[in-house]
């Protein structure tokens, strides 16, 4: 379980290093008011918004021990980009 952790970890912070990503929190960080407390009220809601979108998308997995299916798969893989 913990190696499945670990990959995820390395995974998102992959993920979070995207050129969307960067470009994203870019243009949130220099509009307006850029203090220190916006900007990680900023972060902390980015990370949050995704913990959530993933912590809802994979309960079912879990809860229920669902397999996806080859095609569900693909259709995620096209979804996401």
């Amino acid at each position: 379980m913990a190696s499945f952790l670990v990959l995820g970890f390395f995974l998102g912070m992959s993920h979070a290093l995207e050129a969307d990503h960067l470009a994203a929190v870019g243009a949130l960080a220099s509009s307006g008011r850029a203090s220190g407390r916006r900007l990680a009220f900023l972060g902390a809601s980015w990370g949050m918004g995704h913990t959530t979108t993933l912590f809802l998308l994979s309960l079912p997995v879990v809860v229920f021990g669902y397999v996806l299916s080859a095609r569900a798969y693909a259709g995620m893989e096209v979804a996401v980009g």
